[in-house]
């Protein structure tokens, strides 16, 4: 009977039963997957004087949005619209697998969605997926923050950045970033233990500190166009890394303010066969250690 009254408090958010849920009470197969339409919103203005658009879908998730000066929204937390700092509660806010619009319709205007607050969704476990819109360029920090039950994401092609600890400790098997994306900030990605494939595509040119540090991937491809590895970017769990680019990429080391790998484990560097003296003479991987390199075609 607990069970059920922790089911029902969190579909319909009163605060006064969610106090007595814990972490046993949640199942992620209870939620469910579809999002749906929207069915209402409602708008408010927050302690800054933004005007606040609170949207309900079919399956009772909830989605805020910040109206901007150019007509534009951004997507936001549940501390925007209840003017109080993060909650236990926003956790919930959301179930199943988000779709964000392309846009809303409401006040009788079209508004285009653009952008995501930092924390947009930070520690939802109510999330199992995510598709975000076209019009997306940025994902700021934490964004999909400590998303324990997201397992996939699909990011838009428009998007250009992802932000420091985006992702952490997300629940994701694996991620494909778009030719557009040219930096991935530090600690984007950081352990996540199930992310076994990591894709990157030409465009890409930053790949930030620790940023996919203990992740499961175990081999992973680093296009022509990277110009900087930084910092522990693969610590931990990686055991091959393959490079494109005839011209060694800079690499972050311990001593010069950025090491790709882990230094107590030998990995294996896969560079153009024609490349590897510039690889091993190149005036950053003279500092880099634990690694051997491997001749391509």
């Amino acid at each position: 009977m607990k069970r059920l009254t922790c089911l029902s408090s969190i579909f319909f958010l009163l605060v006064s039963l969610l106090s007595g849920c814990n972490k046993e009470d949640y199942k992620q197969d209870n939620f469910n997957p579809d999002m749906g339409e929207m069915v209402s919103y409602s708008q408010t203005t927050n302690q800054h004087g933004s005007t606040i658009l609170e949207t309900i879908y079919e399956n009772g998730s909830r989605l805020y949005f910040q109206v901007m000066s150019d007509a534009t929204l951004k997507v936001v937390n549940y501390s925007y619209y209840y003017n109080e700092s993060y909650d236990k509660e926003s956790e919930y806010l959301f179930k199943g697998n988000l779709v964000i619009p392309e846009s809303i319709e409401a006040m009788g205007k079209t508004f285009p969605v653009t952008s995501m607050a930092a924390k947009a969704f930070y520690k939802c476990k109510g999330m199992l997926s995510a598709v975000l819109p076209n019009n997306i360029t940025i994902i700021p920090e934490l964004a999909f923050g400590e998303c324990s039950n997201l397992k996939e994401i699909h990011l838009p092609d428009s998007l250009q950045s992802i932000g420091s600890e985006a992702f952490v400790v997300c629940g994701l098997t694996e991620i494909d970033i778009p030719p557009a994306t040219k930096a991935i900030g530090y600690h984007a990605f950081t352990s996540c233990h199930n992310l076994s494939e990591i894709i990157f595509h030409n465009g890409l040119q930053n790949i930030g500190i620790e940023a996919f540090s203990y992740c499961k991937a175990e081999s992973v491809t680093i296009p022509t166009s990277v110009r900087k590895v930084n910092y522990k970017a693969f610590y931990g769990y990686t055991k091959y890394l393959t490079f494109l680019s005839q011209v060694p990429p800079e690499i972050g080391t311990e001593d010069h303010g950025g090491v790709i790998i882990n230094k107590d484990n030998l990995i294996g560097i896969k560079v153009p066969r024609t490349a590897i003296e510039s690889y091993r003479l190149a005036p950053t991987w003279k500092n880099l250690y634990s690694y051997y390199l491997i001749g391509i075609d």
